[in-house]
């Protein structure tokens, strides 16, 4: 289960009225381009959509396994740097997340306050393409993954890509 948080793990973090609106948009999970290490679970689908929410952000995912299980979280915060809680999984999850760059943003989750990954994410600079890197701390092993996300619904001034067709049951 820490795994499949580890991966979903991403954000932001500064307040919603001077974050650049490209961040804000579905974005629909590149599976052919992403990178996972070996022995994660893989994913057939994912959606990923950040939206503002009041004075915050929120962000809801859906991804589809290999096998056939569907993952499905939300988490509404501020982009404070606190822990804001993640629901859609049993443990208590959290996440928090904060801006390093015009288009760079880092994010920590916890597990009953305990850090489990850290991510790096990454807006392309024509802001079609939203990349994911984390890192997982399992204590068997530390693993790796990649995620590319295309734009699915465009922003100002941003048109969006050709979604890839969908998987039988996909999202």
């Amino acid at each position: 289960m820490t795994r499949v948080i580890a991966l979903i793990l991403v954000a932001v973090s500064v307040p919603v009225e001077t974050q650049a609106p490209a961040w804000f948009a579905t974005w629909r999970l590149d599976v052919a381009r992403s990178m996972l290490t070996s022995g994660m679970t893989g994913y057939v689908a994912g959606i990923r959509r950040i939206e503002t929410r009041g004075m915050g952000v929120r962000i809801v995912e859906e991804f589809i396994h290999s096998r056939g299980g569907v993952t499905h979280l939300e988490w509404t915060g501020a982009f404070d740097g606190r822990e804001y809680r993640v629901h859609g999984v049993d443990l208590y999850v959290t996440y928090d997340y904060r801006q390093v760059g015009e288009r760079t943003l880092e994010g920590v989750v916890r597990v009953d306050g305990v850090i489990t990954s850290t991510s790096r994410e990454t807006l392309s600079v024509d802001g079609r393409t939203l990349t994911i890197d984390t890192v997982s701390y399992n204590p068997q092993q530390g693993s790796r993954a990649t995620m590319l996300f295309e734009r699915v619904t465009p922003g100002p001034d941003r048109p969006a890509s050709t979604p890839p067709a969908p998987v039988d049951g996909s999202i």
